[in-house]
């Protein structure tokens, strides 16, 4: 009635439940990425990261469209950034940036090409300041506490 389990049987077995696994997660890698061409969904994280800007820095950021064509091309439309005093710090009708987002799997920034097409940038400072228009956004992504650096991870590269 049974067969007799024989390590050619463990075997088969295992092999199937790998590649199981493996199928799944390539499946869900591809629907991921399927997703991403959706614009509801671009849209959604465009929302997101918007709200995240503006709680992290204290001012107005607006994006109207972004487009991302996997695994090449990110294109930003109607980016604007204010500064702590309420006037434009960045705005820029068209920001495309051509780069390979693989590579950020390897631990690698890669830009191949950037283009802004009618774009404007106020960069000032009062004579009596040291400090320029733009000098909040550092200090808000900056962190607060000292932590123990890992000199054994590996570096990004650029």
């Amino acid at each position: 009635m049974f067969r007799k389990w024989t390590p050619k049987r463990y075997l088969i077995k295992a092999v199937k439940i790998v590649g199981w696994v493996c199928l799944s997660l390539i499946t869900i890698l591809l629907l991921l990425i399927a997703a991403i061409q959706i614009p509801a969904v671009q849209n959604r994280i465009v929302k997101k990261t918007i709200a995240v800007l503006e709680q992290k820095l204290g001012t107005r950021v607006a994006l109207s469209h972004i487009a991302i064509s996997f695994p090449k091309k990110i294109v930003l439309e109607e980016l604007y950034i204010e500064d702590q005093s309420k006037d434009t710090l960045v705005y820029a009708r068209e920001l495309t940036i051509d780069t390979d987002l693989f590579a950020l799997l390897k631990k690698r920034i890669q830009v191949n090409d950037i283009s802004l097409h009618n774009w404007k940038v106020i960069l000032s400072r009062a004579s009596d300041e040291e400090t320029f228009n733009y000098d909040f956004i550092p200090a808000a992504f900056a962190t607060d506490t000292l932590e123990a650096v890992d000199t054994t991870a590996e570096a990004w590269s650029f």
